[in-house]
């Protein structure tokens, strides 16, 4: 029974490992736009977003 139990939680805690790697994976994948568009697309964004992104990306690398 304890080991049925612990072989159903093991199976849980995989197939969650699974899902995220596999979110993690779709987030992190490069998308299919040209260099150009996103360049434009950047220039087009608003001052305080790209802001608050530098900020963001300033905080990784200070953790890094």
């Amino acid at each position: 029974m304890l080991a049925a139990l612990f072989n159903f939680g093991k199976a849980i805690i995989r197939k969650g490992v699974q899902w995220i790697n596999q979110k993690i994976q779709q987030l992190t994948k490069p998308t299919d736009g040209s260099a150009v568009l996103e360049t434009v697309s950047d220039l087009m964004r608003p001052k305080p977003k790209l802001v608050l992104e530098n900020a963001l990306l300033r905080q990784q690398v200070i953790i890094l």
